[in-house]
């Protein structure tokens, strides 16, 4: 609430301009004579309402948990996104193709093209099922295996005909063969020297599986 001197000059309607600026008179007694008692203007009101801390905190605490929120679930979309594209990048790009001799159980998985792959890196597995003892391969075994820890008398065999580091590696026109019955399900997975992430390169159902 302002005093202003009540002398000015008065309006038609009801107003009375004190110091240039138009106010409400309004005849209020008051002990000090010769000044008028001025209501409030809505500006004064509105920059006690910016004042007021006990509405805008709440507001403010509400944003930064959204803000926060979103910024938690991007890191987390960033990092499972960037895992997922990290084994893809790791993974060889090949393909195989499977040919079945349903009369001789014998199941031959030719490299068609693509990376030349590590034979120790290139494992079979899944569900073999063979009655050639002697022959039947382990669900642990390499590509490089088949060629090394089957004897010569062994329907199991398989070629390498390039190297990577030192090492076997299989390119385009290599191929492994080994028995197995027609429920059989394989699996060729790559899995890299000293890594936990491995890759499922190609599959095949016997047709009784």
């Amino acid at each position: 609430m302002s005093l202003l001197p009540c002398s000015g000059t008065s309006t038609p309607s009801g107003t009375q301009v004190v110091a240039g600026t138009t106010v409400q008179r309004r005849r209020i007694f008051h002990p000090i004579r010769g000044l008028c008692m001025i209501p409030p203007t809505q500006t004064m009101q509105f920059k006690q309402l910016l004042s007021d801390d006990d509405a805008v905190s709440p507001v403010i605490g509400v944003i930064l948990m959204v803000a926060i929120t979103v910024i938690l679930a991007a890191v987390i979309a960033t990092f499972v996104l960037g895992l997922g594209e990290q084994v893809s990048s790791t993974a060889p790009q090949a393909s195989f193709s499977f040919e079945y001799n349903g009369n001789d159980n014998v199941l031959t998985v030719t490299h068609d093209g693509g990376d030349t792959i590590k034979a120790g890196s290139l494992y079979f597995r899944g569900q073999l099922n063979s009655d050639d003892v002697g022959s039947t391969i382990s669900t642990d075994d390499t590509w490089s295996d088949l060629a090394n820890n089957y004897g010569s008398n062994s329907k199991v065999t398989s070629t390498a005909s390039s190297t990577q580091g030192g090492e076997s590696a299989v390119v385009g026109g290599d191929y492994a063969k080994f028995p197995t019955d027609s429920d059989s399900q394989i699996r060729i997975i790559f899995q890299g020297t000293n890594s936990d992430s491995s890759a499922t390169l190609a599959s095949w159902e016997g047709p009784d599986a």
